[in-house]
Formats: structure tokens, C-alpha cells, sequence
């Protein structure tokens, strides 16, 4: 009887022992378990750190941005009341941009996006600037001429430099005379419809499928009579160039610049009203994009007339 006492209390230890190590086992299991997402759970918050992180550092390179960008539209200065106005448009832009930029500095995907649009408003002020440079040195150009001819009235010595001066005066005159200027420069976006039977004005990026540029060349019997090519140069929202193709054939000079036309068209003057109509279109594969462009039309080397259309 002692015996089977024995065995059964040998019996009943190995049980214990078994199930000891079985919560051992278990134990070790559930330890090395939490181990593993505490560090799982370690490295997703070190994740999450790292890109609010680098949400911070943009939002600070673009904050940066905008404050360099504000200074220098300040520092635009223009005498030509129409510029000034579209500058002063622009600086309020960049104060709406600095305040959602406050408003939602940890949203990386406003911030992606407030760069793009800050991008946008320094290549505008680029263009800005070259207008500005080629205003001020028309300028510059103007007053000095004045101030050789100023001399010059002061400093004839004879008949034959006074007869020389006055036939310089004239043709000068005559140059700035027979130059042409663009009357009624109306421009529109355009709804082609039915094959191009059809074409309903539109102010819908979307919708739009070419721009329409109407003006008159004005009557004048001074102007040399004679075909002239009429450009038409656009600016898009994004800064940049509208053309057709990027090579030398798509290139025309205007002022002491040049740059890429949109579209051209021949017209026979003969020194009375005449209307023109020019259509841009988009180069292939691209569309219009939202926003300000900016339409310069250009004949003989000189801007003869610009306007601004707005596509929502």
C-alpha cells in the first residue's frame, strides 16, 4: 500500500512539473511576444516622428520662401498702372499662402501643394521683373535721346549740322509716328463644339480648347503700307511660354528680347482700320491650365498691345 503511495505521489509530481514548465514555456512565449510589439510598435512611432519631422523642415523652407518671395515683389516698382495692379494682386496671394501655411503647417499635402503655388508666383515675378527692365530701359532710351538732341539744339555750329539735327528730329518722329498700336485687344477662352462648326466663349480651363485674341490695328497714314507678321506671345499660369514647338522656328524678337510666339498670322495693312483675329491652341498632349495668362501681341519688333485672361 506503501508502494502505490509512492507511485501515485511520483506520478502527481511529474504532472506538477510538466505543467510548470508548460507556463514556463508559455510565459517565455508571451514575453518575447510583447517584446516584439513593443518593438514594432518602437519603430512606427520613430516613423511617425521622422516624417512630422520633415513635414516641419518643409514647412519651414516654404515659410522661408514666401517671406523672400513678399520682398521681392516689394521691391518691384514699375510706373505702368496696370502692372502695378497685378503685382499688388500678387502680393495678397502670398499672404493668403502665408496664412493657410499657419494654418496648416503639420498637412503635408497642403504644404506640397503651397510650394507648387509659391513656385508659380516667383516664376510670374520673373516675368514681371524682365517687363519691368524692358519698360525701364525703353525709358531710359527715351530720356536719353532727349538729352542728345538737347545738346546737340545747343552745341550746332553751322547750317549743315542744324539742317543734319532737324532731318533726324523728322525721321524720328516719323518712326514713332508710323508705328502701329492694337485697339479693342480683346482675348477669351474658347469652346470649340460640332467638328469646329461651333465656338462657345468659355472661362473654364477644362473647357477650353484655344484662346481667342481679337484687337484692330489702328488707321494710320504715317505707317508704311505693306504685309506685317502679327505674334502673339502667352504667358501661362505656371510661367511659362506657350508654343507649338521648342525650336528656332517658334522664336521672335521683341524689344532687345526674344522669346517663343503662341501663334502668328500675316495681315496686308494699308494704313486703314483693320480687324484681326488670332487662335492659340495648346502644344499636343498638354491642356490650359488654371489660372492668369498673360497675352502680349507684337508686330515690328515692339508690344503693341496686352492683355491678361483668367481660366477657373
Amino acid at each position: 500500500m506503501s508502494d502505490q503511495a509512492n507511485l501515485s505521489e511520483g506520478k502527481e509530481k511529474r504532472k506538477r512539473e510538466i505543467l510548470y514548465l508548460i507556463l514556463i514555456f508559455l510565459m517565455l512565449c508571451s514575453n518575447g511576444l510583447l517584446g516584439w510589439f513593443w518593438w514594432k510598435e518602437k519603430g512606427i512611432v520613430k516613423i511617425i516622428t521622422i516624417e512630422k519631422e520633415n513635414v516641419k523642415d518643409a514647412a519651414e523652407i516654404v515659410k522661408q520662401e514666401l517671406i523672400a518671395l513678399s520682398a521681392q515683389y516689394e521691391n518691384l516698382k514699375t510706373d505702368n498702372q496696370q502692372m502695378n495692379e497685378e503685382i499688388e494682386a500678387k502680393k495678397q496671394e502670398i499672404g493668403k499662402l502665408q496664412k493657410q501655411l499657419e494654418k496648416h503647417k503639420d498637412d503635408a499635402y497642403i504644404i506640397a501643394k503651397l510650394k507648387r503655388e509659391t513656385e508659380t508666383l516667383r516664376a510670374i515675378m520673373q516675368h514681371f521683373v524682365v517687363e519691368i527692365d524692358s519698360l525701364n530701359t525703353l525709358n531710359k532710351n527715351v530720356i536719353a535721346e532727349r538729352e542728345v538732341v538737347k545738346k546737340e539744339l545747343k552745341t550746332e555750329k553751322s547750317k549743315n549740322t542744324q539742317l543734319t539735327k532737324e532731318k533726324e528730329d523728322l525721321q524720328g518722329t516719323v518712326n514713332i509716328a508710323s508705328m502701329l498700336k492694337a485697339v479693342g485687344l480683346s482675348v477669351s477662352g474658347i469652346d470649340v463644339k460640332k467638328g469646329g462648326k461651333k465656338q462657345i466663349p468659355t472661362n473654364k480651363a477644362k473647357r477650353c480648347d484655344r484662346i481667342r485674341i481679337a484687337f484692330t490695328l489702328a488707321e494710320n497714314m504715317v505707317a508704311k503700307k505693306g504685309d506685317r507678321i502679327i505674334y502673339a506671345r502667352i504667358v501661362t499660369p505656371d510661367g511659362k511660354e506657350m508654343t507649338q514647338a521648342d525650336d528656332s522656328t517658334h522664336i521672335f524678337k521683341f524689344g532687345k528680347s526674344k522669346g517663343y510666339w503662341a501663334t502668328k498670322k500675316t495681315v496686308n495693312y494699308i494704313n486703314e482700320n483693320t480687324d484681326v483675329v488670332l487662335f492659340a491652341i495648346p502644344k499636343e498632349g498638354e491642356f490650359f491650365l488654371n489660372g492668369k495668362y498673360i497675352i502680349e501681341v507684337n508686330t515690328d519688333g515692339v508690344p503693341i498691345g496686352s492683355a491678361t485672361l483668367e481660366l477657373e
